[in-house]
């Protein structure tokens, strides 16, 4: 079952300087008090957007954020759920100006943005556990390479930690995990702005070197591991 899961990835399926995204507007999240990571503040209302640019395509189906939320555009997000995906909520998000403008006024047509929230949380088998999970929060801390390093396996979830949902997150982690039937309902709608990538190819791409790659080069092998 393993073989079906996924990271929804917003990172690299489209360069993110060429549609609109912006600052995340204070007290978002909050930290443990036994183990002092960071973890999102599920119970917040709504998530204040304050915009630093539209680029080309303005605002497309994925809402580029500082703190990289799963902020993605209704249509999407009402995709999943007339679908009936399960495991997840959704909280508002509302553009309040510019960033660095604040007397600059807003497009007149803004799409309704909604921030996707895991309600299910699994464990990883690979990397290795580092230490004993958080009993408050339940961060577990991994044997993550070091920056600049990539994973020789990807990513390999305890399947006992899963509970059946669609989607589904590492808490601590920014990943949003989701199933094969997540795929299969959103491929054909072509977004461009949004991909998939097999949880086992997380991340097993080499690092960019300058004197290995060309941009474009290595955006076309980074796009290998990329399903959409």
């Amino acid at each position: 079952m393993e073989d079906s899961f996924y990271v929804l990835d917003t990172l690299y399926a489209s360069n993110t300087h060429f549609f609109a995204g912006g600052q995340v507007i204070a007290g978002i999240e909050t930290r443990c008090p036994s183990c002092n990571s960071l973890f999102p503040l599920q119970e917040r209302g709504t998530i204040n957007i304050a915009i630093n640019h539209l680029g080309k395509k303005g605002f497309v189906e994925y809402l580029w954020n500082s703190h990289t939320l799963p902020i993605f555009r209704i249509d999407l997000i009402n995709l999943w759920l007339e679908a009936g995906l399960s495991g997840f909520i959704t909280k508002p998000v509302q553009i309040i100006g510019w960033f660095r403008n604040s007397k600059r006024p807003l497009p007149d047509t803004i799409p309704c943005y909604r921030c996707l929230i895991p309600i299910n949380h699994v464990q990883l088998t690979e990397p290795s556990p580092e230490g004993e999970k958080c009993i408050l929060c339940g961060f577990t801390k991994y044997n993550f390479p070091k920056i600049g390093n990539y994973l020789s396996n990807g990513l390999h979830i305890g399947m006992s930690t899963w509970n059946g949902a669609d989607f589904f997150g590492l808490i601590g982690y920014p990943w949003i995990f989701c199933s094969n039937q997540v795929l299969e309902i959103t491929l054909p709608k072509r977004y461009k702005h949004i991909s998939f990538i097999h949880v086992y190819n997380w991340n097993k791409w080499e690092p960019f070197d300058i004197n290995k790659w060309t941009s474009k080069a290595y955006y076309n092998y980074i796009n290998n591991f990329l399903i959409r």
